[in-house]
């Protein structure tokens, strides 16, 4: 959807009449009117729209999807080694969620943060170990589920326990099963390439 249809939907998902808009922004009913069913609104007042109506720019401009929200507890299961050893890394994942941007802290075998932008169904963005004697960091993509956000599955790349560079696949899901079944997924392709959501059972 575009400014105009994001700016309506989100009005009426709200409740908010069109002369509340209005005078929030200081115009009258009839400019919201032509704003949402004729022409978008003017790019310098986007900041103050998406303000008035308490969501990001990025969800009136269809950047990220209107009403995700990430924010909450996820669990992870990445595939790594450790002293040589091929193992699947697993842990707790905290985010929180503003607009395009979410935050994740790790309690792992050793705890991390990373940095992520939402745009469409995917999350780029960094990580890096918390401890000043920890070396990891590196970045990551994952993309989200076609179904409400509830798992992602992508790939790491960066310094790791085992050296200077390494990379694999990552997971994160709310339900640790699903998790490890979609890492079970993954584990099965034939390369690192990943081409289409899993199937899942």
């Amino acid at each position: 959807m575009g400014v105009s249809a994001n700016m309506y939907a989100r009005r009426k998902a709200i409740g908010m009449a069109r002369a509340e808009l209005a005078r929030i922004l200081g115009t009258n009913e009839k400019q919201i009117q032509r704003w949402e069913t004729q022409t978008a609104p003017p790019a310098d007042l986007l900041i103050n729209i998406a303000a008035g109506l308490n969501f990001s720019v990025a969800e009136l401009i269809g950047l990220t999807p209107t009403g995700l929200d990430l924010s909450g507890h996820w669990n992870a299961v990445w595939q790594t080694s450790r002293d040589g050893v091929p193992l699947l890394n697993r842990h707790s994942l905290e985010a929180r969620h503003n607009g395009e941007f979410v935050y994740f802290d790790a309690d792992g075998d050793y705890d991390w943060r990373a940095d992520f932008r939402l745009v469409g169904s995917t999350l780029n963005g960094s990580y890096a170990a918390v401890a000043e004697h920890r070396n990891e960091r590196g970045m990551m993509h994952l993309t989200l589920n076609h179904h409400g956000g509830t798992a992602a599955i992508g790939h790491w790349a960066g310094e790791w326990a085992d050296g200077i560079g390494g990379v694999g696949f990552g997971v994160i899901a709310r339900d640790p099963e699903r998790a490890e079944r979609l890492m079970k997924k993954l584990l099965e392709l034939p390369s690192l390439m990943i081409t289409e959501w899993p199937q899942e059972d």
